[in-house]
């Protein structure tokens, strides 16, 4: 016996402290790696940097972050409601420009049936 208290008993004690700091150490090292796609992810787009987090816009499409001041033109305001980032932006364009040509083809085609 090591004082009161039985050796395999201290011993089992010594191991779970020491299971419970690698889990802990392990659940850190999570989160670190958790923080750091994060933090890739609310990265600039543009500069790459995710300094002044404050002034990073988050696409509303595909989550990707933008500073204010990378954009062209650059906002000086953050925006209200949704905002979509450039290449989001872009392609919602391009989908309502084929829509609207789609629309532009049937109208011809019903016209030139009525003729």
């Amino acid at each position: 016996m090591n004082g009161n208290v039985p050796m395999s008993f201290a011993c089992s004690a010594k191991a779970k402290v020491r299971r419970k700091k690698d889990v802990e150490e392990e659940e850190e090292e999570e989160d670190e790696e958790e923080d750091e796609e994060l933090m890739d992810k609310h990265s600039c787009q543009k500069c790459g940097q995710h300094d002044h987090p404050e002034w990073i816009l988050l696409c509303d499409k595909c989550d990707m972050g933008w500073h204010c001041s990378c954009l062209r033109p650059p906002l000086f305001l953050i925006p209200e409601g949704d905002w979509f980032c450039p290449p989001c932006e872009h392609k919602k364009r391009e989908i309502e420009i084929d829509r609207r040509k789609q629309l532009i083809i049937e109208g011809a085609q019903e016209l030139a049936l009525q003729e």
